[in-house]
């Protein structure tokens, strides 16, 4: 019983020292690297690309994470279609963990496909959501001409609050 005693003790004591000296790290992943992450997502096609090679040199790059059915991720592609005559030189990549099918018609709905500066692609196991520590949907992070990320966003953003964004 005494050694039973001393074993859980030591055990506690230990568990106690781990968790003392443990760092917790607070500050989100995507600000660790804050340059566009090298992620691969699935086209509506089915075919793959990777998010580093969809960034055009000296053009600004705009993630956004979204879902087909937000009514706030839905405001977003408006947003940034019916704008593009002032975007037309930003890189946009959407990205959604939900159904492929959901995605194609998003892509549809909204008329993304007709815009050679937006990739849409499906992250099937919800990676970009992780390392962008999703909250709130759309979730929209801007990077600068060179990749560095500059702002995010953790709803709706207006096309001149992009604009406003590269600015700086």
């Amino acid at each position: 019983m005494k050694i039973f005693r001393k074993i859980i003790s030591c055990l506690l004591l230990f568990l106690a020292f781990q968790t003392a000296f443990s760092q917790s790290d607070s500050i989100p992943i995507y600000k660790q690297h804050p340059t566009v992450p090298d992620f691969k997502l699935m086209k509506a096609d089915s075919s793959f690309f990777m998010m580093k090679d969809m960034v055009k040199k000296k053009h600004p790059t705009v993630v956004i994470i979204f879902s087909p059915t937000c009514g706030h991720c839905q405001h977003q592609a408006e947003e940034i279609t019916s704008h593009m005559k002032d975007l037309q030189d930003i890189n946009f990549i959407f990205s959604t963990l939900y159904p492929v099918q959901e995605m194609k018609t998003y892509i549809s709905d909204y008329g993304l496909d007709k815009f050679s500066n937006i990739t849409v692609g499906h992250d099937k196991g919800y990676i970009l959501g992780s390392f962008y520590t999703i909250n709130s949907l759309p979730g929209v992070f801007v990077y600068d001409k060179k990749g560095q990320l500059v702002r995010e966003f953790g709803t709706n953003v207006k096309a001149e609050a992009l604009l406003e964004a590269l600015k700086q």
